[in-house]
This record gives structure tokens, sequence and C-alpha cells, in this order.
């Protein structure tokens, strides 16, 4: 079995107003991205929501460490979390990642993990 990392950008207004209509209807999407992984036998590995304000950038600049504060993405666009999911069936996948970016109008970028 292939593991994959999906990891999801999205509008970061969505999170503004916590009990907000569009932010439950993100979290139910995610929902039920789970069990339609699960019932069309895709294992998630792992998931998570990331912060989405604040992150580090580790960098070497001219052989020096340097760290700063981020995240560095278009101010409405932020990496908003990721998900690790084990499956034999890529083209099975990528449409119940398309359902779920339907609803949280989110983008995603799949990469195998070698």
């Amino acid at each position: 079995m292939t593991e994959y990392l999906i990891t999801l950008r999205g509008d970061a207004s969505v999170w503004e107003t916590p009990d907000g209509p569009r932010l439950q209807a993100c979290h139910t999407a995610h929902d039920d991205f789970y069990r339609a992984c699960a019932a069309q036998g895709h294992t998630v590995v792992a998931n998570a929501e990331l912060d989405h304000w604040r992150s580090t950038v580790v960098r070497i600049r001219e052989g020096v460490l340097s760290i700063t504060d981020g995240p560095f993405t278009e101010p409405t666009e932020v990496l908003a979390g990721v998900y690790r999911i084990a499956t034999d069936d890529l083209d099975g996948l990528v449409p119940l990642i398309g359902d779920l970016l339907r609803v949280t109008g989110e983008t995603a970028e799949v990469r195998a993990i070698i």
C-alpha cells in the first residue's frame, strides 16, 4: 500500500467565526471524507488541523541559520491541515478529495510518501 500526504490550503476567513455555518459545514465535510475513505478501503493513517496564523520558518541564508515568523502565503490562503492516507487506489481516492473540496473550498495537493 502506498501512503500519500494530502495538504489542504484554504481561506482563513472560514475560521474567523468559530460557530459560523461555513465552519460547521467544513467540519461535517471532513467527517464525511473520513467515513467515505474507510468505506472505500483507504486508511487515514493520520490527520491534523494546523494553526492557521502562526508558523516558524527555518532556513539557511548565506550559511547562517535564519528563523522568522510565518506563514508567508497569500493573506487569505493558509496551510490549513494535512491527511496521511494509505491506499492502493489513488484514482478512487481523488474523487473523495474532490467531494471534500467542493464543500470546504480548499485546495489540495497529493504527494506519495517515499
